[in-house]
């Protein structure tokens, strides 16, 4: 596999010349540890398989608008998600062990709604549900979502979170982290909101545990603007107990190992559209989306620096 064509990509925003397939990972940018027993061996061993994406991120590079330009951003549908309602995405990525942090930079998601939700948007027309990682390592969901819908519980998930921001929803950062030098795998399931209500689902499994499980996030309105406030609302969860998402693939079609290694044989649903929900707000596909940054110049890398990926899932959990 030497290029994205399975991805079935639909807009290249920035990088794709920093974007690389390799056959393995540099033995000096592992670690020589035995996996811990908190995750699966798979997690932490090189796949044999030819196919890992390699990032690369210049010197002194910073979100897409700078240069050099780092990382990469682009939109993908490799399987029809547009009429699906709960969705899971997750893939494995590793990070050399001498990987340094600087204070964060992003990692792929899903997005719905209108490319681009991202950089400040105010999200009251799409929603994105990427990862960060923070200095150290530590992890956290990103999600651009309407701000001022978002119930106090979620603008509140330990050990901290930080819903005021001009950009996106940073929640329960530092409830995992990344190790340097060893794969990590990351699994979310989102489920969307009833248009207009917090009752949406946002599942996210790291190594195997449940660090976020919630079931009142907004992703979309009924084709009403929210008011202006920034403030979290207190509206109820539809479920006191969140669960985690079910894990029998009879409920949806599954995009498996993708790519030879990185996304794999594909099953492609047959998805009907449903009259009258052209206007509502649904999954669109992968957002893949990787670089150093925010976006003011301390978050930018100090030096040369890599991340490879593999192993991405893409599933339609149910359909509306």
């Amino acid at each position: 596999m030497t290029d994205l064509s399975d991805w079935r990509v639909t807009k290249f925003a920035s990088g794709e010349q920093n974007l690389k397939f390799v056959n393995a990972i540099p033995a000096g940018s592992r670690n020589d540890v035995e996996p811990t027993s908190s995750a699966s061996e798979e997690y932490y061993t090189l796949a044999s398989s030819p196919t890992l994406l390699q990032l690369f991120y210049p010197s002194g590079s910073i979100n897409p608008a700078g240069r050099p330009q780092g990382g990469s951003d682009f939109y993908a549908s490799p399987i029809d998600v547009s009429n699906a309602f709960s969705v899971t995405l997750q893939y494995d990525v590793f990070f050399p062990a001498d990987f340094d942090w600087v204070l964060g930079g992003k990692l792929p998601g899903l997005y719905g709604g209108h490319d681009a939700c991202s950089g400040g948007d105010d999200a009251l027309n799409c929603f994105s549900t990427r990862l960060m990682w923070r200095p150290n390592g530590a992890g956290e969901m990103y999600l651009y979502a309407p701000k001022n819908k978002q119930t106090r519980t979620t603008c509140s998930l330990p050990p901290q979170s930080v819903c005021e921001s001009s950009y996106g929803l940073s929640l329960a950062r530092g409830s995992f982290h990344f190790k340097p030098g060893a794969w990590t795998h990351v699994k979310q399931t989102i489920t969307l909101n009833t248009p207009g209500q917090q009752d949406g689902g946002l599942y996210l499994e790291v190594n195997g545990k449940a660090v976020i499980s919630q079931k009142d996030i907004y992703y979309r309105g009924n084709n009403t603007p929210p008011p202006s406030s920034n403030t979290p609302t207190d509206g109820s969860p539809a479920d006191d107990d969140p669960t985690s998402p079910d894990d029998d693939d009879d409920d949806g079609d599954l995009l498996s190992p993708i790519l030879g290694g990185l996304l794999g044989n594909a099953t492609i649903f047959d998805i009907g559209q449903s009259e009258g929900l052209a206007s509502i707000i649904g999954f669109s596909g992968i957002f893949f989306s990787t670089f150093f940054g925010g976006h003011d110049p301390q978050y930018a890398t100090p030096k040369d620096q890599y991340t490879w990926f593999k192993g991405f899932t893409l599933k339609i959990n149910k359909s509306n």
